[in-house]
C-alpha cells in the first residue's frame, strides 16, 4: 500500500477532527499539528480521552498502524455503538 495515498488522508482527517472536537486559535493549532506530526498527543484533549485516542489511531507516525476507511466506519467512535 502507497502511505502516500489513503493513509496521508486519514493522517489529515485526525488533525481535521482534533481541530472540530476543540476550540483553537491559529497558534495552538499549529503547536498541536506538530506535535501530532512528532508522535505526541497535545495536552489539549487530556478532558477527552476518547478524542484522544481515536486522534492518535489516526495520527500514528507510523502510517501503516493508521486505520483505513473500513476500520474508521467501524470503530464505535464513527459509527455510534
Amino acid at each position: 500500500e502507497n502511505i502516500f495515498g489513503g493513509k496521508s488522508d486519514v493522517f489529515t482527517l485526525g488533525l481535521i477532527l482534533i481541530e472540530l472536537c476543540i476550540y483553537m486559535d491559529d497558534d495552538k493549532a499549529k503547536e498541536v499539528f506538530n506535535d501530532c506530526r512528532r508522535g505526541i498527543m497535545n495536552d489539549i484533549l487530556k478532558n477527552l480521552p476518547d478524542v484522544a485516542a481515536v486522534m492518535s489511531w489516526l495520527t500514528n507516525v507510523d502510517a501503516t498502524k493508521r486505520p483505513n476507511s473500513g476500520e474508521i466506519l467501524n470503530h464505535p467512535f464513527f459509527n455510534g455503538n
